[in-house]
């Protein structure tokens, strides 16, 4: 691979597919919890066209969610990416971006902790999932693993 800003760019082309992958189910799962939310929280009155308030849970419940790729496949695309990472090493799950302790962190600097935390926990949750699947001899890895468990 050539050296410079073109391959750093392609070599990010990994990380950036991981992140979208996994943004896009989150997004458009919370859009149609909270369309929903805003019409029930109106009565009656949410669910009639006029007040388009149907429009926005619609575009999302239905045109979102289901666009550019299925949710849990994306999901189980960005799984696959991290858990090759974790394997690599190139992700500690024991370390923080962020310190708590250091009690100067900002709402922003709190979020991405917050996310990191979530992350990882779920990566670290996956992994236990497939490794006492793997010990236990299961021959259908691909297949059982990653669509039951990821």
């Amino acid at each position: 691979m050539n050296s410079g800003k073109g391959a750093k760019a392609f070599d990010m082309l990994q990380d950036l597919h991981s992140v979208a992958a996994g943004l896009k189910p989150v997004g458009t799962w919370h859009g149609e919890y909270f369309g929903e939310i805003l019409k029930q929280s109106c009565g009656g009155h949410g669910y009639l066209q006029i007040n388009g308030l149907t429009r926005p849970h619609t575009d999302v419940g239905f045109g979102l969610v289901t666009a550019e790729g299925d949710n849990h496949v994306l999901l189980q695309q960005t799984s696959m990416i991290l858990l090759k990472k974790v394997q690599s090493g190139s992700i500690n799950l024991d370390e923080f971006h962020f310190d708590i302790k250091s009690g100067d962190l900002g709402v922003d600097e709190q979020i991405l902790l917050l996310f990191e935390l979530r992350y990882k926990g779920e990566i670290r949750a996956a992994a236990a999932k497939i490794q006492a699947l793997a010990a236990h001899g299961k021959k259908d890895f691909k297949n059982e693993i990653w669509n039951d468990h990821c």
